[in-house]
């Protein structure tokens, strides 16, 4: 069976393994200070690698848990949020909250009822690192 090579000598999968290779960081400092990355790079990368990407709406790091429920019937789940948010007044802290997505405000907006489950203000981040 004849293995099909492109012009550079690289079959299709080793040329994806190159670009993939070569590829950059797409997750660059944004310059915004809620993010906490110019203070704290190396938990930045912590929560980047464990799956958190930053919600400029929220402005916080986060990821989506979901899990079946006996009255959600798949491809519907139960969603909950675990986020990450640095503490702009004392640039130094850490809040860490599991919250319910679907009952966030948008941009700007407030966040209804029973939205908080847990919430630690002042979160030991070294613990992560």
């Amino acid at each position: 069976m004849p293995i099909w090579k492109r012009e550079d000598g690289l079959t299709w999968w080793e040329k994806l393994i190159k670009k993939e290779d070569k590829k950059e960081d797409t997750w660059k400092h944004t310059g915004d200070e809620r993010t906490g990355e110019s203070v704290y790079p190396v938990f930045i990368k912590w929560l980047k690698g464990e799956g958190y990407h930053f919600s400029d709406g929220q402005g916080w790091w986060m990821r989506i848990w979901t899990t079946a429920v006996p009255y959600m019937e798949y491809p519907h789940m139960k969603m909950v949020a675990e986020v990450y948010q640095f503490n702009l007044e004392d640039k130094k802290s850490w809040t860490y909250r599991i919250v319910r997505p679907d009952c966030l405000g948008r941009y700007g907006g407030g966040h209804g009822a029973d939205w908080l489950i847990w919430e630690e203000i002042g979160t030991d981040i070294t613990q992560n690192i």
